[in-house]
């Protein structure tokens, strides 16, 4: 059926480019296209057939408005792209690996569910939690939370640093990359400190935006390039929620 689809959700803080993920379904390899991204939070289709072509099923003619491109409609406002692969309704199993090999996550299934119905995970956040037919009455959800789980970003608190050590090498810092996403009625601060204690930057104070992308660049408050070491990272939430994280990174000579 060309209506076959899988979908990957990007749990982390930060924007994850597709090109360092392979996809397998069963006996078909798909390495995903390269400078695709998917930001945090975010949903991904890969689709056997994204637009219809000579009449044919397509996932755009199914879930989307039928124009033959997409992205024109508020139903297509997530991340799709086409993949070649067959999911049989008998057994078969779906994999996703990194550019090492590395199995990140996957299903396998015995029986297909009923027509239209997806299986999903019931908690998006925990490999290790179990699938099931979908009960959403509508059959399936892509690009949206699956039917057990509430809408994205109404509990999180998630962070992802990227890289986590940078060096002085060249006479350059690279940047320290944070992605954030906190819940709704909160506010973020985001402070370094060193080894000691003592705060030597403050990168946002207050900031009731849902999701944020910051970054660090190794300097102090004074715009002073600090010396190599190890610096913490402090994310604190306040409002409805009050929580804290804390990140240890290092610039490295």
């Amino acid at each position: 059926m060309r209506l076959e689809w899988v979908e990957i959700y990007n749990q982390s803080a930060l924007e994850i480019n597709l090109g360092e993920y392979v996809l397998i379904a069963d006996s078909d390899t798909n390495y995903l296209p390269d400078g695709i991204f998917l930001g945090p939070q975010g949903y991904a289709v890969l689709a056997r057939q994204l637009i219809t072509e000579n009449g044919s099923d397509s996932f755009e003619g199914f879930w989307g408005d039928s124009s033959g491109v997409w992205g024109d409609h508020e139903s297509e406002s997530f991340l799709a792209v086409d993949v070649a692969m067959t999911l049989n309704n008998n057994s078969g199993d779906v994999i996703i690996e990194d550019e090492t090999g590395m199995v990140l996550d996957g299903v396998s299934w015995e029986t297909a569910s009923d027509d239209g119905r997806s299986i999903e995970r019931a908690d998006v956040t925990d490999i290790n939690s179990g699938w099931h037919d979908c009960f959403d009455p509508d059959g399936s959800t892509p690009g949206r939370a699956n039917s057990v789980i509430p809408p994205e970003g109404e509990n999180a608190f998630s962070v992802g640093i990227e890289p986590l050590v940078v060096s002085l090498g060249n006479g350059g810092l690279d940047n320290f990359a944070i992605g954030v996403v906190i819940p709704s009625g909160t506010e973020l601060t985001v402070k370094v400190y060193d080894e000691t204690g003592f705060k030597v930057r403050t990168i946002i104070e207050n900031s009731e935006l849902n999701v944020l992308e910051l970054s660090w660049n190794g300097e102090d408050d004074n715009g002073n390039l600090l010396p190599p070491g190890i610096y913490l990272i402090s994310l604190d939430i306040s409002g409805q929620s009050d929580r804290s994280k804390i990140c240890p990174v290092v610039i490295a000579p």
